[in-house]
Formats: structure tokens, C-alpha cells, sequence
């Protein structure tokens, strides 16, 4: 079990339509993570919700309104700012609203880490043409903070 001190990071789903939501489920449902961690999820709580049991994952997933409730939780916590509606996308296909739904997702993570109340945010995958429909970034780098690193790793996926 997590100790308060434990690290808090959030995940940002990333694209709902794509695979994102599923490598995000698994990853912080793994309790050799959740030994050394607290985690929540940013993004859509439906697509959270679809990804859970499209995996196999039993564990409940609870909204969140503020990181803090993410501590110690066993359940999938989940803050979800709203406006995404699961049929604004279809699965596997770029979008606009999947594009600047995951700007939004970005920027409300940088800023819980601007604000201190996270530890790190880690981004889920991201369809680079649902950015450019979505029309306020051309790419991933248009988000990145000054001062910050990105870790790109590509190559055999297993969710």
C-alpha cells in the first residue's frame, strides 16, 4: 500500500479513440506501480470505463475532483473536465474533438504540475492527426513547457 509520501502522478489518457486509453488502464491497475505510486487518470471517464473492461480490469473506476483523492485509492480514479462525448469519435479514427480533447487533457495536467499538487505527468499515446483536426497545435512539441523533457519510445506495444 502507498504511503502518503508516495510520488502522486497522473496519466493523460490520451487519444480516446486509440489505444491510449487501454496501455493507461493497464499500466497504473499494475501493482508493482501502485507499490511505489499513487496514480489517477486524465481524460474521459467513458473511455476509461470501455478501456477497464476491454482489459479485463475489475478494479472501480471512481471519479475525481482534485488529485488529493487519488491517494491510497484502490480504484481507478479518474479526473475528467468534461465536453468529451463518446459520440463525438469512433474507435481507431482520427478526430477533432479527440484532438482538442487531449489538448485540454495536457494543459490540465501541466498545470497540476505548475501548481505543485503532482509529482509527474505521463502522456498516454496521442494520434498526431487528431491534433491537426483538432486545430490548436500542429503536433505534440507545440505542448511541450519550456524547461520539461519528452521521452518518445516506439517499438512493440502489449496491452
Amino acid at each position: 500500500m502507498p504511503k502518503v509520501s508516495s510520488p502522486l502522478i497522473a496519466a493523460m489518457i490520451g487519444d480516446p479513440a486509440g489505444i491510449g486509453p487501454e496501455v493507461c488502464v493497464e499500466a497504473i491497475s499494475n501493482d508493482a506501480l501502485r507499490n511505489i505510486c499513487d496514480t489517477f487518470l486524465i481524460g474521459d471517464i467513458e473511455a476509461v470505463r470501455l478501456a477497464a473492461s476491454t482489459c479485463g480490469i475489475h478494479l472501480p473506476v471512481v471519479p475525481i475532483e482534485v488529485p488529493q483523492q487519488a491517494r491510497n485509492a484502490q480504484s481507478l480514479c479518474v479526473m475528467d473536465p468534461g465536453g468529451m462525448h463518446r459520440a463525438s469519435y469512433s474507435m481507431g479514427q482520427p478526430s477533432s474533438a479527440a484532438g482538442r480533447a487531449v489538448v485540454e487533457w495536457i494543459r490540465l495536467g501541466q498545470s497540476l504540475g505548475q501548481a505543485g499538487t503532482i509529482d509527474g505527468l505521463v502522456l498516454g499515446p496521442i494520434d498526431s492527426t487528431s491534433l491537426q483536426l483538432g486545430g490548436i497545435v500542429k503536433d505534440i512539441d507545440d505542448l511541450q513547457p519550456p524547461d520539461t523533457y519528452m521521452l518518445r519510445l516506439n517499438g512493440p506495444l502489449r496491452v
